[in-house]
């Protein structure tokens, strides 16, 4: 999986959501992956490659990626709201393109809210809410 599998994740019901933290970064909290655990089993994650665009894979939680090394470098964090009603089920994905063509960004809509994710340096993440 390299693009956002937009088909397969619209009607997917997100029970949690984790942001991956690389630890050396030290009091500047920056985010290198985004790990979602889906109701039908598994997850995805959503995580910044070198060249700053936006990667999409299974993920293997509660496991880290192979990319994550040395383990002990790495942690889980919770993003809150995320998997409670009104920001679980997926309406829509849709992928976000620099002018190149490449993966950069992902916009994913739930009934109550809008998750945006966009790669650079690390990445970001923005929750707006509906309600």
């Amino acid at each position: 999986m390299s693009d956002l599998p937009t088909t397969a994740l619209q009607g997917e019901t997100v029970t949690a959501a984790f942001a991956l933290r690389y630890l050396p970064e030290g009091d500047e909290w920056r985010a290198e992956g985004i790990e979602l655990t889906l109701a039908s089993g598994g997850s995805i994650m959503l995580w910044n490659e070198t060249n700053w665009t936006l990667k999409v894979s299974d993920g293997g939680w509660p496991e880290l990626p192979d990319w994550a090394w040395p383990p002990e470098a790495w942690v889980f964090e919770p993003i809150d709201d995320l998997g409670r009603p009104g920001l679980d089920e997926i309406l829509t994905a849709s992928p976000v393109h620099n002018e190149v063509g490449e993966l950069y960004g992902a916009t994913l809509d739930f009934p109550h809210g809008t998750l945006t994710v966009g790669s650079g340096d690390f990445i970001s993440w923005t929750l707006v809410r509906k309600d």
